[in-house]
């Protein structure tokens, strides 16, 4: 059966009124910047009121990031939807189990079942689900917002690999040729003086990127792991090395079973020493490793599940180290952490600096 080039993305969520619609405009920003303006985005609901106006914490925490929102309609998730997306993402693993079924119901009434799965939770994609923040405060809506916003990045990579992007991507259009600008001043005797300025502008762009390289490059990382946190710790230590950072392993490097103080204590000693600039540890869960690590005097060790944390424990806590689990974050997510975590620098002031004292007088007091 000849079936067209599927061109829409829809997020799913229950009622289409706060996390998916918050998503669709997130992601169509995205696309906009990657030029997929061959593709769609939308959101439904699996019981939606249709016609209910978008949640105004939703509607909210999107203008105060500086998106625009436009009218809103919720909408029912129908046969269409299911059957033609390119993807549908839902926020949780029993909405995915959910949509999984009604879709295949959908193709077999078609006679369409040989077509392959398209529905995926927020999980699979960015190693973490979005519960409704529904009736809660403002603060719950700007976290799902974090939540989102960290996903999109593995969103895209999961859904849109090159080979797909390449189908719907603008054909860029060739600028038509025009000769260099040029500035015209007067010299000291009078005479006017005109000068080519062609490429000082690209000159400068360039000078200001390699500069800001520089600024988040250079630093000795520490790392560690035990067994249950071994494939995760490599492809970190992958993408710090690609940042250009020096990594110093203190492993496990095998996935005999092992004891995670073994390896977290180590790594947390060369960040208190400043033999290392920053520390990452990683376990099943990440609990036991970052456990480990505030016991060693002088870490600040946050345990991190999405970029949200990173950003926040580097601003306000001045954290050294970050520990994450194996089995809660998928590969992209680390990449958003890790990002996060080494380009964010202390915050400072007065109100953060004074609480950083009060744990390390603390730390000093018990530590006697």
């Amino acid at each position: 059966m000849n079936r067209k080039k599927p061109k829409k993305i829809v997020f799913v969520c229950t009622g289409n009124t706060c996390r998916s619609p918050m998503a669709e405009v997130i992601l169509r920003k995205v696309l906009s910047e990657l030029k997929l303006t061959g593709l769609q985005v939308c959101s439904a609901g699996i019981r939606a009121s249709v016609g209910s106006p978008m949640n105004e914490k939703t509607a909210q925490t999107l203008m105060d990031k500086g998106f625009e929102v436009d009218s809103f309609s919720s909408k029912q998730l129908d046969e269409s939807l299911l059957k033609d997306s390119l993807a549908i993402v839902c926020m949780t693993d029993s909405q995915r189990d959910l949509l999984m079924e009604m879709r295949w119901k959908a193709l077999r009434e078609a006679g369409e079942e040989e077509i392959e799965n398209n529905v995926y939770s927020f999980s699979e994609i960015a190693g973490y689900e979005i519960l409704d923040p529904y009736g809660k405060d403002i603060d719950c809506y700007r976290y799902v917002f974090e939540l989102l916003s960290g996903g999109m990045s593995a969103l895209t990579d999961k859904i849109l690999p090159l080979s797909v992007r390449k189908k719907y991507v603008e054909k860029p259009k060739t600028p038509p040729k025009t000769a260099p600008k040029k500035r015209t001043s007067t010299t000291a005797k009078g005479k006017k003086k005109t000068t080519k300025t062609t490429k000082t502008a690209t000159k400068t762009t360039k000078k200001k990127r390699k500069n800001r390289k520089k600024e988040i490059t250079n630093m000795k990382i520490a790392v560690a792991c035990d067994h249950g946190g071994l494939n995760l710790k490599r492809a970190m230590i992958a993408y710090v090395e690609k940042l250009g950072h020096t990594v110093v392993d203190f492993g496990t490097n095998t996935f005999d079973s092992c004891d995670y103080p073994d390896f977290a204590a180590p790594a947390a000693e060369a960040v208190a020493s400043g033999e290392c600039d920053r520390g990452i540890v990683v376990c099943s869960s990440g609990i036991g490793v970052s456990i480990v690590a505030n016991k060693v005097p002088g870490i600040r060790c946050a345990h991190c599940h999405d970029e949200y944390c990173a950003k926040y424990t580097r601003l306000h806590n001045d954290a050294n180290m970050i520990a994450f689990g194996e089995k809660v974050l998928g590969e992209g997510m680390m990449q958003e952490i890790v990002y996060t975590f080494l380009t964010t620098e202390f915050e400072g002031g007065e109100r953060h600096e004074r609480r950083v004292a009060k744990i390390k007088a603390l730390e000093e007091k018990y530590c006697k």
